[in-house]
């Protein structure tokens, strides 16, 4: 069951409370360097980054997930708000994918579009 205030699960929660006291006990030694603590309170902000994406992946695991070893395939990066304007399935982040920038394209799409303009261009389609 997850925590009403952070979202977190018990085991999420735990890590949130280790970084926490890890903050606690940094600050307290002595200083060596002028950026040490900025330093280190970036590190455990990134930390704690981390820990909200989970909550947010449970929360919308279509927007937010991947399977894993599917980075850098277009067709698996998926937006959560961006949908193909002409059959309304969630469209394909990559930049290429877009007509102009604007309109996202899902990659079936996408390959209608390219298919139809190869065969105007190039008679053997025909």
């Amino acid at each position: 069951m997850p925590n009403e205030v952070t979202g977190l699960l018990e085991d999420e929660q735990r890590v949130l409370i280790a970084l926490i006291t890890a903050w606690d006990k940094f600050v307290q030694l002595p200083q060596q360097h002028l950026e040490d603590n900025v330093d280190f309170m970036r590190s455990i902000n990134r930390c704690q980054e981390l820990l909200g994406m989970r909550v947010v992946r449970r929360l919308y695991p279509d927007g937010w997930t991947h399977t894993p070893g599917t980075l850098g395939n277009e067709d698996n990066l998926v937006s959560a708000t961006m949908v193909c304007v002409i059959c309304q399935k969630p469209a394909a982040i990559k930049p290429i994918l877009s007509v102009g920038g604007v309109s996202p394209l899902c990659r079936a799409c996408w390959d209608s579009i390219v298919q139809k303009k190869e065969q105007k261009e190039n008679p053997r389609y025909e």
